[in-house]
């Protein structure tokens, strides 16, 4: 079970068990055809499945209790199977036909072309463009309370007061010392905006007197307001990976090989296990069931 769940298979005990008897009637077959598998040949199949690292391969099934031997036993038996399957098929190859390779393509690039619409959809959003923000503060000098007789000259002495307060500001952080000294200053929170979105008249008068700096007075609902420019900065959202690759007929193929083979395996060994009409006598009885 170990051995097989390294190979990405999960299979019951009995199952386990009856892949160990399936390898006694490959090496029987094997002798009657003549076939003899040498510690060369085995040496050469762990080299490959080594991939340039010597060693690494058995030192996955030490890692997990397995030793060697056993390792060497199923390595044997596969190459037994290939043997014998080709001396009982010449010129027949293990593997999916042409017929379930295009079926399997046809579905695999139906899938492609979803993710591809998706990734498409995704990469021609309109907020992936970049997005220009100015954060920006409001300062509010309101006419509270004030009849529309006093309007007037309460207006102009708050112009005043919006003069004095422009100078003396220094960038968003020094609004409140700004204040210092003027009555009745609402002090706001910088904000961001996005720059695409503000009056273009504000906006141009921003660009030019630039950061740190304040605009105004401008009348506003219930007094004069002025706008302070804290900053700026253009928002990029991250990029996007590089699109996916379509998977070539080539990679398809060798993605069915393996079910293939198991079922050709299954087939032939059910056929062998008939063939040989072998009794086998389980100790342990529920594996019998």
């Amino acid at each position: 079970q170990k051995l097989m769940r390294i190979f990405g298979s999960e299979i019951p005990k009995k199952k386990a068990l009856q892949s160990l008897i399936d390898d006694e009637i490959k090496i029987i077959e094997g002798k009657k055809l003549g076939l003899n598998i040498t510690d060369k040949m085995i040496d050469g199949s762990l080299a490959q499945q080594d991939g340039g690292k010597p060693g690494t391969f058995l030192a996955r099934f030490k890692k997990q209790g397995i030793g060697q031997a056993a390792v060497r036993r199923f390595i044997a038996s596969q190459i037994l199977f290939n043997g014998i399957f080709r001396q009982k098929n010449p010129g027949k190859e293990i593997g999916p036909s042409q017929e379930m390779i295009d079926r399997k393509q046809k579905e695999v690039m139906g899938q492609f072309d979803k993710v591809m619409k998706q990734y498409t959809a995704a990469a021609n959003d309109p907020r992936r463009k970049p997005v220009n923000v100015y954060t920006i503060q409001q300062i509010g000098f309101p006419l509270d309370g004030t009849d529309d007789a006093n309007a007037g000259p309460l207006l102009q002495a708050r112009a005043v007061e919006a003069q004095q307060f422009l100078q003396r500001f220094k960038g968003c952080k020094s609004a409140r010392s700004a204040a210092d000294g003027i009555y009745n200053v609402k002090v706001g929170k910088p904000v961001d905006a996005d720059a695409s979105k503000l009056p273009k008249p504000i906006k141009q008068t921003l660009d030019k007197v630039g950061p740190g700096r304040a605009i105004g007075p401008v009348r506003d609902k219930g007094g004069l307001l002025v706008i302070g420019f804290c900053g700026k900065r253009t928002i990029t959202p991250p990029k996007l990976p590089p699109p996916p690759k379509a998977p070539s007929r080539e990679q398809i193929a060798s993605s069915l090989r393996g079910p293939a083979i198991d079922q050709a395996e299954d087939e032939f060994m059910t056929a062998l296990r008939e063939k040989n009409s072998l009794i086998i006598d389980y100790k342990d009885q529920s594996l019998s069931e």
